[in-house]
């Protein structure tokens, strides 16, 4: 049995995260992030360094933002409870998903 799917989107390097959810009497529990089974997943290492939680109400925008050089990060979006419209955009001039 696979706990997570990882899906690549038509954005390349993009991936959408589907964790599998057990439950029973206690409540529920699901490993949305392992950093070895996600770099095996899609190929490559990544350096998630920060994960952060907010709790937004409906109608708040809220970005990430794009980094470069020392300083780049990628980012891990998710949605706990409810909803989200995550968009993502390229903006690597040499990708072929650009804009």
């Amino acid at each position: 049995m696979r706990f997570v799917k990882y899906i690549e989107t038509n954005l390349k390097g993009c991936f959408l995260i589907e964790p599998t959810v057990f439950g029973d009497k206690r409540g529920t529990f699901f490993e949305f992030y392992h950093k070895r089974k996600f770099e095996e997943a899609i190929g490559k290492q990544v350096n998630f360094v920060q994960d952060n939680h907010s709790i937004s109400h409906q109608g708040v925008l809220r970005g990430l933002h794009f980094q470069t050089g020392r300083q780049a990060q990628a980012k891990l979006v998710g949605v706990v409870e409810r909803e989200v419209l995550d968009e993502a955009f390229d903006l690597r001039e040499d990708s072929k998903t650009f804009g």
